[in-house]
Protein backbone atom coordinates (compact mmCIF):
# COMPACT_ATOMS: atom_id res chain seq x y z
CA UNK A 1 0.00 0.00 0.00
CA UNK A 2 1.29 3.46 -0.90
CA UNK A 3 0.40 6.59 1.01
CA UNK A 4 0.46 10.05 -0.55
CA UNK A 5 1.11 13.51 0.84
CA UNK A 6 0.83 16.80 -0.99
CA UNK A 7 1.72 20.40 -0.31
CA UNK A 8 0.77 23.32 -2.53
CA UNK A 9 1.31 27.05 -2.83
CA UNK A 10 0.39 29.94 -5.12
CA UNK A 11 2.55 32.96 -5.96
CA UNK A 12 1.73 36.12 -7.91
CA UNK A 13 3.98 36.59 -10.96
CA UNK A 14 2.26 39.67 -12.38
CA UNK A 15 4.78 42.25 -13.65
CA UNK A 16 4.05 45.70 -12.23
CA UNK A 17 5.54 47.40 -15.30
CA UNK A 18 4.60 47.55 -18.97
CA UNK A 19 6.18 44.95 -21.27
CA UNK A 20 5.46 43.16 -24.52
CA UNK A 21 2.93 40.36 -24.31
CA UNK A 22 3.67 37.00 -25.91
CA UNK A 23 1.65 35.15 -28.48
CA UNK A 24 0.19 37.51 -31.10
CA UNK A 25 2.16 39.14 -33.91
CA UNK A 26 -0.82 41.51 -34.31
CA UNK A 27 0.17 43.27 -31.10
CA UNK A 28 2.57 46.12 -31.86
CA UNK A 29 2.96 47.86 -28.50
CA UNK A 30 3.56 47.01 -24.83
CA UNK A 31 0.88 46.11 -22.31
CA UNK A 32 -1.44 48.85 -21.13
CA UNK A 33 -2.78 47.37 -17.92
CA UNK A 34 -3.71 44.26 -15.96
CA UNK A 35 -7.00 42.48 -16.53
CA UNK A 36 -6.20 39.57 -14.20
CA UNK A 37 -3.09 38.78 -12.17
CA UNK A 38 -0.78 35.98 -13.29
CA UNK A 39 0.12 33.14 -10.95
CA UNK A 40 2.47 30.21 -10.58
CA UNK A 41 1.03 27.27 -8.66
CA UNK A 42 3.24 24.54 -7.23
CA UNK A 43 2.31 21.10 -5.91
CA UNK A 44 4.91 18.98 -4.15
CA UNK A 45 3.94 15.32 -3.87
CA UNK A 46 5.46 12.65 -1.64
CA UNK A 47 4.70 8.92 -1.70
CA UNK A 48 5.60 6.41 1.00
CA UNK A 49 5.38 2.63 0.77
CA UNK A 50 4.96 0.09 3.57
CA UNK A 51 8.73 -0.20 3.93
CA UNK A 52 9.00 3.52 4.63
CA UNK A 53 10.64 4.36 1.30
CA UNK A 54 9.64 7.82 0.10
CA UNK A 55 9.72 9.59 -3.24
CA UNK A 56 8.92 13.18 -4.16
CA UNK A 57 7.79 14.96 -7.31
CA UNK A 58 6.89 18.54 -8.22
CA UNK A 59 4.25 19.85 -10.63
CA UNK A 60 4.34 23.60 -11.26
CA UNK A 61 1.91 25.41 -13.53
CA UNK A 62 2.13 29.06 -14.53
CA UNK A 63 0.08 31.60 -16.49
CA UNK A 64 2.62 31.75 -19.31
CA UNK A 65 2.73 31.15 -23.05
CA UNK A 66 5.44 28.60 -22.22
CA UNK A 67 8.51 28.19 -20.04
CA UNK A 68 11.60 29.41 -21.89
CA UNK A 69 13.73 26.45 -22.91
CA UNK A 70 16.88 28.37 -22.09
CA UNK A 71 15.92 28.72 -18.41
CA UNK A 72 14.21 25.35 -17.85
CA UNK A 73 17.22 23.13 -17.01
CA UNK A 74 18.53 25.44 -14.30
CA UNK A 75 15.09 26.15 -12.84
CA UNK A 76 14.10 22.47 -12.74
CA UNK A 77 17.30 21.70 -10.86
CA UNK A 78 16.70 24.51 -8.36
CA UNK A 79 13.16 23.27 -7.74
CA UNK A 80 14.41 19.71 -7.38
CA UNK A 81 16.99 20.76 -4.79
CA UNK A 82 14.42 22.71 -2.76
CA UNK A 83 11.79 19.97 -2.80
CA UNK A 84 14.17 17.05 -2.35
CA UNK A 85 13.06 15.45 -5.60
CA UNK A 86 15.13 14.19 -8.53
CA UNK A 87 15.02 16.56 -11.48
CA UNK A 88 13.33 13.97 -13.70
CA UNK A 89 10.30 14.22 -11.38
CA UNK A 90 9.98 18.01 -11.76
CA UNK A 91 7.36 19.05 -14.32
CA UNK A 92 6.92 22.69 -15.41
CA UNK A 93 3.59 23.26 -17.17
CA UNK A 94 2.34 26.45 -18.84
CA UNK A 95 -1.33 27.29 -19.38
CA UNK A 96 -0.32 28.81 -22.76
CA UNK A 97 -2.04 32.14 -22.15
CA UNK A 98 -1.34 34.57 -24.99
CA UNK A 99 -1.64 37.54 -22.64
CA UNK A 100 1.44 37.10 -20.49
CA UNK A 101 5.15 37.93 -20.84
CA UNK A 102 7.48 36.15 -23.24
CA UNK A 103 9.98 33.77 -21.61
CA UNK A 104 11.80 32.36 -24.66
CA UNK A 105 14.94 34.00 -25.99
CA UNK A 106 14.81 32.06 -29.28
CA UNK A 107 11.62 33.38 -30.85
CA UNK A 108 10.55 36.13 -33.20
CA UNK A 109 10.29 39.55 -31.60
CA UNK A 110 6.86 39.87 -33.21
CA UNK A 111 5.48 37.48 -30.56
CA UNK A 112 7.10 39.19 -27.59
CA UNK A 113 10.57 39.90 -26.26
CA UNK A 114 11.77 38.19 -23.08
CA UNK A 115 12.31 40.72 -20.28
CA UNK A 116 15.17 39.77 -17.91
CA UNK A 117 13.36 41.44 -15.01
CA UNK A 118 10.37 39.18 -15.51
CA UNK A 119 12.53 36.07 -15.87
CA UNK A 120 14.12 36.89 -12.50
CA UNK A 121 10.69 37.50 -10.96
CA UNK A 122 9.39 34.20 -12.34
CA UNK A 123 12.35 32.28 -10.96
CA UNK A 124 12.17 33.88 -7.53
CA UNK A 125 8.42 33.43 -7.11
CA UNK A 126 8.50 29.84 -8.39
CA UNK A 127 11.28 28.76 -6.04
CA UNK A 128 9.61 30.60 -3.15
CA UNK A 129 6.32 28.81 -3.83
CA UNK A 130 8.20 25.50 -3.97
CA UNK A 131 9.59 26.13 -0.49
CA UNK A 132 6.14 26.88 0.89
CA UNK A 133 4.59 23.87 -0.81
CA UNK A 134 7.31 21.56 0.52
CA UNK A 135 6.69 22.83 4.05
CA UNK A 136 2.93 22.20 3.70
CA UNK A 137 2.95 18.44 2.99
CA UNK A 138 0.03 16.53 4.51
CA UNK A 139 -1.68 13.16 3.89
CA UNK A 140 -4.30 13.05 1.13
CA UNK A 141 -6.47 10.65 -0.79
CA UNK A 142 -6.84 10.85 -4.58
CA UNK A 143 -9.91 10.69 -6.80
CA UNK A 144 -10.75 11.57 -10.38
CA UNK A 145 -13.89 12.87 -12.07
CA UNK A 146 -14.33 13.16 -15.83
CA UNK A 147 -16.84 15.09 -17.89
CA UNK A 148 -16.90 17.30 -20.98
CA UNK A 149 -16.73 21.02 -21.67
CA UNK A 150 -17.76 22.73 -24.91
CA UNK A 151 -15.31 25.58 -25.38
CA UNK A 152 -12.70 24.13 -27.77
CA UNK A 153 -13.08 23.40 -31.48
CA UNK A 154 -10.67 22.37 -34.24
CA UNK A 155 -9.47 25.59 -35.89
CA UNK A 156 -8.39 23.75 -39.07
CA UNK A 157 -11.95 22.92 -40.14
CA UNK A 158 -11.50 24.90 -43.37
CA UNK A 159 -8.68 22.49 -44.30
CA UNK A 160 -10.24 19.37 -42.82
CA UNK A 161 -13.95 19.39 -41.87
CA UNK A 162 -13.37 16.17 -39.93
CA UNK A 163 -10.65 17.64 -37.71
CA UNK A 164 -10.36 15.97 -34.30
CA UNK A 165 -11.37 17.61 -31.02
CA UNK A 166 -11.06 16.70 -27.35
CA UNK A 167 -13.86 18.03 -25.12
CA UNK A 168 -12.76 15.91 -22.14
CA UNK A 169 -12.56 17.75 -18.81
CA UNK A 170 -10.72 15.88 -16.07
CA UNK A 171 -10.44 16.87 -12.42
CA UNK A 172 -8.08 15.07 -10.06
CA UNK A 173 -8.66 16.04 -6.44
CA UNK A 174 -6.45 15.52 -3.43
CA UNK A 175 -8.53 15.43 -0.24
CA UNK A 176 -7.40 15.94 3.34
CA UNK A 177 -8.22 13.35 6.00
CA UNK A 178 -11.42 15.27 6.84
CA UNK A 179 -12.60 15.01 3.23
CA UNK A 180 -11.95 18.64 2.36
CA UNK A 181 -10.16 19.41 -0.90
CA UNK A 182 -6.58 20.56 -0.43
CA UNK A 183 -5.40 20.67 -4.06
CA UNK A 184 -6.82 19.68 -7.42
CA UNK A 185 -5.65 19.38 -11.02
CA UNK A 186 -7.82 20.52 -13.93
CA UNK A 187 -6.95 19.10 -17.35
CA UNK A 188 -8.55 20.51 -20.49
CA UNK A 189 -7.53 21.11 -24.11
CA UNK A 190 -8.03 24.58 -25.60
CA UNK A 191 -5.86 27.51 -26.73
CA UNK A 192 -6.24 30.53 -24.38
CA UNK A 193 -6.56 33.03 -27.25
CA UNK A 194 -9.90 34.70 -26.64
CA UNK A 195 -8.55 38.26 -26.67
CA UNK A 196 -5.74 40.24 -28.28
CA UNK A 197 -6.16 43.23 -25.98
CA UNK A 198 -3.05 44.88 -24.54
CA UNK A 199 -3.89 43.63 -21.05
CA UNK A 200 -2.01 41.17 -18.88
CA UNK A 201 -4.23 38.15 -18.28
CA UNK A 202 -4.15 34.47 -17.43
CA UNK A 203 -7.00 34.16 -19.96
CA UNK A 204 -9.99 31.88 -19.35
CA UNK A 205 -7.96 29.22 -17.54
CA UNK A 206 -6.44 31.76 -15.15
CA UNK A 207 -9.86 33.25 -14.39
CA UNK A 208 -11.29 29.77 -13.78
CA UNK A 209 -8.55 28.68 -11.38
CA UNK A 210 -8.64 31.92 -9.37
CA UNK A 211 -12.45 31.75 -9.18
CA UNK A 212 -12.33 28.18 -7.87
CA UNK A 213 -9.58 28.92 -5.37
CA UNK A 214 -11.47 31.88 -3.94
CA UNK A 215 -14.61 29.76 -3.52
CA UNK A 216 -13.14 26.46 -2.36
CA UNK A 217 -10.02 27.50 -0.45
CA UNK A 218 -7.95 24.91 -2.33
CA UNK A 219 -5.07 25.24 -4.79
CA UNK A 220 -6.12 24.69 -8.43
CA UNK A 221 -3.51 23.71 -11.03
CA UNK A 222 -4.55 23.97 -14.68
CA UNK A 223 -2.85 21.38 -16.91
CA UNK A 224 -3.04 22.34 -20.58
CA UNK A 225 -3.68 19.52 -23.03
CA UNK A 226 -2.45 19.04 -26.59
CA UNK A 227 -4.29 22.08 -27.97
CA UNK A 228 -2.03 22.96 -30.91
CA UNK A 229 -5.02 23.01 -33.28
CA UNK A 230 -7.84 23.71 -30.79
CA UNK A 231 -9.21 27.24 -30.36
CA UNK A 232 -12.00 28.61 -28.15
CA UNK A 233 -15.44 29.01 -29.69
CA UNK A 234 -16.76 32.10 -27.91
CA UNK A 235 -19.73 32.78 -30.22
CA UNK A 236 -21.05 29.25 -30.76
CA UNK A 237 -20.26 29.21 -34.47
CA UNK A 238 -17.15 27.00 -34.47
CA UNK A 239 -14.91 29.75 -35.76
CA UNK A 240 -12.22 31.94 -34.23
CA UNK A 241 -13.53 35.33 -33.15
CA UNK A 242 -11.35 37.69 -31.12
CA UNK A 243 -13.20 38.82 -28.04
CA UNK A 244 -12.66 41.11 -25.08
CA UNK A 245 -11.77 40.70 -21.45
CA UNK A 246 -15.50 40.38 -20.76
CA UNK A 247 -15.51 37.23 -22.92
CA UNK A 248 -12.45 35.93 -21.06
CA UNK A 249 -14.20 36.46 -17.72
CA UNK A 250 -17.39 34.79 -18.94
CA UNK A 251 -15.64 31.71 -20.31
CA UNK A 252 -13.43 31.48 -17.23
CA UNK A 253 -16.46 31.45 -14.95
CA UNK A 254 -18.17 28.93 -17.21
CA UNK A 255 -15.19 26.58 -16.99
CA UNK A 256 -15.07 27.10 -13.22
CA UNK A 257 -18.72 26.07 -13.04
CA UNK A 258 -18.04 22.90 -15.04
CA UNK A 259 -15.12 22.00 -12.76
CA UNK A 260 -17.15 22.70 -9.62
CA UNK A 261 -19.91 20.44 -10.89
CA UNK A 262 -17.40 17.61 -11.27
CA UNK A 263 -16.04 18.29 -7.79
CA UNK A 264 -19.52 17.71 -6.35
CA UNK A 265 -19.58 14.17 -7.74
CA UNK A 266 -18.06 11.30 -5.73
CA UNK A 267 -15.47 10.62 -8.41
CA UNK A 268 -13.42 7.47 -8.79
CA UNK A 269 -11.09 6.73 -5.88
CA UNK A 270 -7.53 6.07 -7.04
CA UNK A 271 -4.80 4.12 -5.28
CA UNK A 272 -1.56 6.12 -5.03
CA UNK A 273 1.56 4.52 -6.49
CA UNK A 274 5.21 5.21 -5.69
CA UNK A 275 5.95 8.42 -7.55
CA UNK A 276 7.84 7.56 -10.69
CA UNK A 277 8.91 9.36 -13.85
CA UNK A 278 10.11 8.26 -17.25
CA UNK A 279 11.83 10.68 -19.63
CA UNK A 280 12.54 10.31 -23.32
CA UNK A 281 14.03 12.49 -26.04
CA UNK A 282 13.24 11.97 -29.72
CA UNK A 283 14.67 13.80 -32.71
CA UNK A 284 12.00 15.34 -34.93
CA UNK A 285 13.21 15.48 -38.57
CA UNK A 286 12.95 18.60 -40.70
CA UNK A 287 12.00 18.78 -44.37
CA UNK A 288 14.59 20.21 -46.83
CA UNK A 289 15.77 23.63 -45.67
CA UNK A 290 16.41 26.91 -47.51
CA UNK A 291 19.98 27.18 -48.81
CA UNK A 292 22.33 29.95 -47.74
CA UNK A 293 21.76 31.65 -51.10
CA UNK A 294 18.00 31.53 -50.56
CA UNK A 295 18.38 32.97 -47.07
CA UNK A 296 20.57 35.77 -48.39
CA UNK A 297 18.06 36.54 -51.12
CA UNK A 298 15.21 36.75 -48.63
CA UNK A 299 16.85 38.46 -45.65
CA UNK A 300 15.47 41.89 -46.53
CA UNK A 301 11.87 40.75 -46.87
CA UNK A 302 9.44 42.56 -44.57
CA UNK A 303 7.98 41.14 -41.41
CA UNK A 304 8.65 37.86 -39.71
CA UNK A 305 9.90 36.12 -42.88
CA UNK A 306 12.85 38.46 -43.27
CA UNK A 307 13.53 38.25 -39.53
CA UNK A 308 13.54 34.45 -39.82
CA UNK A 309 16.03 34.44 -42.70
CA UNK A 310 18.33 36.87 -40.89
CA UNK A 311 18.18 34.78 -37.73
CA UNK A 312 19.15 31.60 -39.58
CA UNK A 313 22.04 33.40 -41.28
CA UNK A 314 23.24 34.75 -37.93
CA UNK A 315 22.92 31.35 -36.24
CA UNK A 316 24.09 28.61 -38.60
CA UNK A 317 24.05 26.24 -35.61
CA UNK A 318 20.22 26.33 -35.80
CA UNK A 319 20.26 24.83 -39.31
CA UNK A 320 20.22 21.21 -38.17
CA UNK A 321 18.51 18.14 -39.67
CA UNK A 322 16.32 17.59 -36.59
CA UNK A 323 15.39 19.06 -33.23
CA UNK A 324 14.91 17.22 -29.94
CA UNK A 325 11.48 16.89 -28.36
CA UNK A 326 11.47 16.03 -24.67
CA UNK A 327 8.76 13.81 -23.18
CA UNK A 328 8.10 13.10 -19.52
CA UNK A 329 5.64 10.70 -17.91
CA UNK A 330 4.89 11.19 -14.22
CA UNK A 331 2.94 8.46 -12.39
CA UNK A 332 0.93 9.60 -9.36
CA UNK A 333 -1.80 7.00 -8.83
CA UNK A 334 -3.26 3.91 -10.44
CA UNK A 335 -5.18 5.59 -13.24
CA UNK A 336 -3.51 8.98 -12.95
CA UNK A 337 -0.35 9.83 -14.87
CA UNK A 338 0.78 12.93 -16.72
CA UNK A 339 2.56 12.80 -20.08
CA UNK A 340 4.15 16.15 -20.86
CA UNK A 341 5.90 17.42 -24.00
CA UNK A 342 7.83 20.62 -24.73
CA UNK A 343 5.97 21.51 -27.91
CA UNK A 344 2.74 22.83 -29.40
CA UNK A 345 1.33 19.36 -29.85
CA UNK A 346 -1.82 18.98 -31.95
CA UNK A 347 -4.82 17.25 -30.43
CA UNK A 348 -4.50 14.07 -32.51
CA UNK A 349 -1.47 12.99 -30.45
CA UNK A 350 -3.25 13.70 -27.19
CA UNK A 351 -6.22 11.59 -28.24
CA UNK A 352 -3.86 8.73 -29.06
CA UNK A 353 -2.41 8.87 -25.55
CA UNK A 354 -5.89 8.89 -24.01
CA UNK A 355 -7.11 5.95 -26.08
CA UNK A 356 -4.01 3.80 -25.68
CA UNK A 357 -3.88 4.35 -21.91
CA UNK A 358 -7.60 3.85 -21.32
CA UNK A 359 -7.82 7.49 -20.21
CA UNK A 360 -5.34 6.83 -17.41
CA UNK A 361 -2.79 9.31 -18.79
CA UNK A 362 -3.44 13.03 -19.24
CA UNK A 363 -1.47 14.34 -22.27
CA UNK A 364 0.05 17.81 -21.97
CA UNK A 365 1.83 20.26 -24.24
CA UNK A 366 3.74 23.43 -23.32
CA UNK A 367 5.76 21.71 -20.60
CA UNK A 368 9.46 22.02 -19.70
CA UNK A 369 10.21 24.42 -22.56
CA UNK A 370 9.12 24.90 -26.17
CA UNK A 371 10.20 23.29 -29.45
CA UNK A 372 7.44 24.51 -31.78
CA UNK A 373 4.32 23.15 -33.43
CA UNK A 374 4.30 19.40 -34.00
CA UNK A 375 1.69 18.51 -36.68
CA UNK A 376 0.59 15.17 -38.10
CA UNK A 377 1.63 13.89 -41.53
CA UNK A 378 -1.89 14.60 -42.84
CA UNK A 379 -1.71 18.20 -41.60
CA UNK A 380 1.65 18.66 -43.32
CA UNK A 381 0.03 17.52 -46.57
CA UNK A 382 -2.92 19.86 -46.00
CA UNK A 383 -0.71 22.86 -45.17
CA UNK A 384 -1.75 25.68 -42.91
CA UNK A 385 -0.31 27.46 -39.89
CA UNK A 386 0.45 24.44 -37.70
CA UNK A 387 2.07 22.58 -40.60
CA UNK A 388 4.48 25.30 -41.67
CA UNK A 389 3.20 28.83 -41.28
CA UNK A 390 4.33 29.00 -37.66
CA UNK A 391 7.93 27.94 -38.39
CA UNK A 392 9.42 31.46 -38.68
CA UNK A 393 8.11 32.46 -35.25
CA UNK A 394 10.16 29.70 -33.62
CA UNK A 395 13.26 30.26 -35.82
CA UNK A 396 13.17 26.62 -36.88
CA UNK A 397 15.12 25.95 -40.09
CA UNK A 398 12.21 24.36 -41.99
CA UNK A 399 8.83 22.67 -41.54
CA UNK A 400 8.88 19.14 -40.20
CA UNK A 401 9.15 16.12 -42.48
CA UNK A 402 5.97 13.97 -42.63
CA UNK A 403 7.88 11.18 -40.86
CA UNK A 404 7.60 13.29 -37.69
CA UNK A 405 4.27 11.59 -36.97
CA UNK A 406 5.77 8.10 -36.90
CA UNK A 407 8.66 9.28 -34.73
CA UNK A 408 6.38 10.86 -32.15
CA UNK A 409 3.66 8.21 -32.10
CA UNK A 410 6.23 5.46 -31.55
CA UNK A 411 7.69 7.41 -28.62
CA UNK A 412 4.26 8.05 -27.12
CA UNK A 413 3.32 4.40 -27.46
CA UNK A 414 6.49 3.34 -25.65
CA UNK A 415 5.84 5.76 -22.79
CA UNK A 416 2.22 4.70 -22.50
CA UNK A 417 2.95 0.98 -22.66
CA UNK A 418 5.82 1.12 -20.16
CA UNK A 419 3.61 2.54 -17.43
CA UNK A 420 3.47 0.06 -14.51
CA UNK A 421 0.30 -2.02 -14.52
Amino acid sequence: MTRLRIGSAVADITPDWSLTLAGFAARTQPSEGIAQPLHVRVAVLESEDDAGATARAVVATADLLWWGSQQVPTLRQEIADIAGAPVERVLLSATHTHSGPQTATRASETVGVADPRFLDLLRDRTTEATRRATAALEPVTVSRSTGTHGLGFNRRLDLNPDGAEDPTLTVVRFNRADGQIKTFFVHYTCHPVITQEYLVSGEFCGVAMSTLEAKLGATALYLQGCCGDINPDVVGERRTVRGTNADVEREGRRLAGAVEALLTTPGTELDPVPLHAEQMTVDLPFAPQPSTDELEAGKDRPGVEGEWYRALLAHPEWRVPSIPLHLQRLDIADGCSLLAMDGEIVVEYGLRVRERSGNAIMPMGYANGMTGYVPTAQQIAEGGYEAGGAIPYFFLPAPFDPSVEQVLTEALDRLVDSRPA
